[in-house]
C-alpha cells in the first residue's frame, strides 16, 4: 500500500492535514480523502489540503481543499494561515503569495514567529453578491430560505456563505436546521451555513455549518462572510476604525473588509505533527 505524508495543523480548532504534492504527481480519489478525514479509520480533520506547483507567476504554491466528505472545496481561511505558516517557517519567509480558486492571497506574520500558536494575517479577495456568483439557483431563491422568519444574506468570500443574524447563537439547533440549509434547492452547489450574534459595534459571535463537514469549531471564511454580512447591512462599526472581531468556539479571529475591497482575516495557526499514512 503506498504511504502518504501528511502535516496535521490546527487553526482555533479546525483542524487540517496538508500533503505535499509540489514536487510528485499525488491523485487520490474522494473515497481517500473521506478515509484519511475519518476520525476512526484515518488520521481525522475538517479538510484536506493539497499543495500544488502554482500556475501564477506570483504565486509560491497553488492550494486545494477537500471537504471531509471528500468534496472539493474553493476556499478556506483557518487552513490557508495553516499551510501559509507551515511553508514561512519551512523557507524562512516572512510573507507569502498563496493562489487558490481563482484568488491570490498574501500571507504574513502578524505575530511572534516563536510562538505555539503564531498569529497570521491573510488577504482575500474581494466579496461578491450577485446571486449567480453566489451561487444561487435563481435571482428569487432565497424567497425560500429562512430561520423562524429569519432572511439569510448571501456572500461569496472565496466560497457561498448564508449568514443568519439571531438573537442568541447558543439557541440554534445547528446539527439539525444546518443541513437542511446547507442542501437546499436554493444553493446549486449547496452553502455553508453561519449563525451570528451582534455583541456590541465591534463583536460578533458566530456558529457555523460547514459544507461538507458539518459543525467545525471555528471556520475562517465564515468568519469573513459574518463579518462581511455586519458591515455591509451597517449592524456593526465600520472596520476602518478597528477590524471586527469574531468569536467561536475555538477562539476569536479579526477581520478588516471596507466596501469594494478584498477581506483581510488575522488569527492563529499552529502545525502539531508530521507522519505518513497508508492510502
Amino acid at each position: 500500500m503506498p504511504q502518504i505524508a501528511f502535516t496535521k495543523a490546527v487553526a482555533l480548532g479546525n483542524d487540517f492535514l496538508i500533503l505535499d504534492a509540489r514536487k510528485t504527481a499525488l491523485l487520490l480519489t474522494a473515497d481517500q480523502i473521506h478515509t484519511l478525514a475519518d476520525r476512526r479509520q484515518g488520521v481525522g480533520c475538517d479538510q484536506v489540503i493539497f499543495l500544488l506547483p502554482p500556475t501564477d507567476s506570483s504565486a509560491d504554491v497553488r492550494l486545494k481543499f477537500y471537504n471531509a466528505d471528500g468534496s472539493e472545496a474553493d476556499a478556506c481561511g483557518n487552513g490557508t494561515r495553516c499551510v501559509a505558516r507551515l511553508l514561512m517557517e519551512e523557507g524562512g519567509k516572512d510573507e507569502l503569495c498563496l493562489e487558490t480558486a481563482g484568488t491570490l492571497c498574501r500571507a504574513s506574520w502578524t505575530g511572534r514567529q516563536k510562538e505555539r500558536e503564531a498569529s497570521i494575517s491573510v488577504t482575500l479577495g474581494i466579496p461578491r453578491f450577485d446571486w449567480d456568483h453566489i451561487p444561487l439557483a435563481h435571482p428569487e431563491a432565497l424567497r425560500d430560505v429562512s430561520y423562524n422568519t429569519i432572511a439569510s444574506f448571501c456572500v461569496n468570500v472565496g466560497n457561498p456563505h448564508a449568514v443568519f443574524f439571531v438573537g442568541d447563537v447558543d439557541s440554534v439547533p445547528l446539527a439539525s436546521i444546518g443541513p437542511q440549509i446547507e442542501n437546499h434547492s436554493a444553493f446549486p452547489e449547496r452553502v455553508n451555513v453561519g449563525f451570528a450574534e451582534i455583541v456590541n459595534k465591534g463583536t460578533v459571535r458566530l456558529r457555523v455549518w460547514e459544507r461538507g463537514a458539518g459543525y467545525t469549531m471555528a471556520c475562517g471564511t465564515g468568519a469573513c462572510a459574518a463579518a462581511v454580512a455586519a458591515i455591509h447591512q451597517k449592524l456593526v462599526d465600520s472596520a476602518e476604525q478597528a477590524p471586527l472581531r469574531v468569536i467561536q468556539e475555538g477562539g476569536e479571529i479579526l477581520v478588516d473588509w471596507r466596501e469594494g475591497h478584498p477581506i483581510t482575516m488575522t488569527g492563529p495557526a499552529r502545525i502539531c505533527f508530521q507522519g505518513e499514512i497508508e492510502v
